[in-house]
């Protein structure tokens, strides 16, 4: 075989290097998956094609927007039903408020009302969480076959 056939045999050295920089920040982003290990590693796959760039980019900042709305939103009513809570206590019977709090069933319902927009806020905050994971697994998942992809195609 002359030198120019092994050349193209082994495919675009760029490609392939860019596959192992990607897999590698892959690893870490494994191992350790802090926000900039995981911005790296979504940098890195989006770096090995072109259908990534124009497709997936877009898909995954709505996807994370939706995520960072949805912790904003359970951090809200959390802070709303402390904020209920709290007014229970503290506020005078005199001042406008969503509950009559001039009589016993209105502070009542007001206390009751605060725990349950708290309860609520904290349960939507495990389930951020939770999705958060999920799309990390998910994104890992996703570069991983992306350098495959790349690899077998420089083969």
């Amino acid at each position: 075989k002359t030198e120019e056939e092994i050349s193209e045999a082994l495919g675009n050295p760029v490609q392939i290097a860019n596959a192992y920089k990607a897999d590698n920040f892959i690893k870490k982003a494994e191992i350790s998956p802090r926000p900039y290990n995981m911005f790296k590693a979504i940098l890195a796959g989006i770096g090995l094609g072109l259908f990534n760039l124009a497709f997936v980019v877009g898909l995954y900042a709505g996807i994370i927007g939706i995520v960072i709305g949805l912790g904003g939103m359970s951090l809200g009513i959390s802070f709303a039903g402390i904020a209920l809570i709290i007014a229970t206590f503290f506020v005078a019977p005199y001042l406008s408020t969503p509950f009559n709090l001039s009589i016993g069933l209105g502070k009542l319902a007001c206390f009751i009302s605060g725990i349950g927009l708290l309860s609520l806020g904290l349960l939507l905050l495990i389930l951020t969480v939770f999705i958060s994971k999920l799309i990390l697994q998910v994104t890992i998942s996703y570069i991983k076959a992306n350098v495959e992809l790349v690899k077998k195609a420089g083969n």
